[in-house]
């Protein structure tokens, strides 16, 4: 469910294909098995974008996906993560250069149920130009079904996006390698954004209202 105030030119994106940049920072950039990272620190992708991770306290802890490792969600087998440490707090990405598109695969640390994840996405004057919410499943299944969360915007203006685990509450969470995405050019029409939407198969809404609870 994609849920966003008003429309601005930026849209969910729930596959890693939905993001067609040549652009990725993978976890192992970051470190191996067991490395840790004190909240803000950096991290520079394949074409040289830092990114800057803020989160909690406790900072950040690399670890593997599957028997073999400390994680046994729905990550890909062996794929390394970056986990919250523990701490159930929004993680902030920020971008030295201004990107178009970002998205990476998120579970909590509770592996038998249903949540839902948000993102936001804040261009350089610090402007929320993208809201949403989505809901997926935690399991154990070790095969690379975890939810994937990302945004799309129709120029390259995302500053920074900010993610969490919105319910249950109180769950820390990991998420894997970054995916970037080149901006949707030609759009300035909803209409056409949504016909942008559709073909690629993209089921989310570019515009809907914040669910109330």
């Amino acid at each position: 469910v994609a849920v966003q105030s008003s429309f601005a030119s930026v849209a969910l994106i729930t596959t890693r294909a939905g993001l067609s940049g040549s652009d990725s920072l993978l976890i192992s950039t970051i470190g191996l098995d067991g490395t840790t990272q004190s909240s803000g620190f950096s991290a520079a992708t394949a074409l040289s974008n830092t990114v800057t991770f803020t989160g909690g306290a406790d900072g950040f802890t690399v670890l593997t996906e599957g028997p073999s490792g400390e994680w046994s969600g729905n990550f890909a087998n062996n794929e390394l993560i970056l986990w919250t440490s523990g701490d159930a707090v929004p993680v902030t990405m920020s971008f030295s250069s201004l990107v178009a598109g970002v998205g990476m695969q998120i579970q909590p640390d509770e592996f038998t149920t249903g949540f839902t994840a948000s993102i936001d996405a804040y261009d350089s004057g610090n402007n929320d130009i993208g809201s949403f919410t989505e809901t997926g499943n935690s399991t154990l299944l070790n095969n690379g079904s975890a939810m994937f969360l990302g945004v799309l915007s129709t120029s390259t203006n995302i500053k920074k996006i900010t993610i969490n685990i919105t319910s249950p509450t109180g769950l820390d969470y990991a998420f894997d390698s970054l995916t970037f995405g080149a901006p949707v050019s030609g759009v300035p029409e909803p209409s056409t954004f949504f016909l942008f939407l559709a073909a690629a198969g993209l089921w989310s809404s570019a515009r809907t209202f914040r669910r109330r609870e």
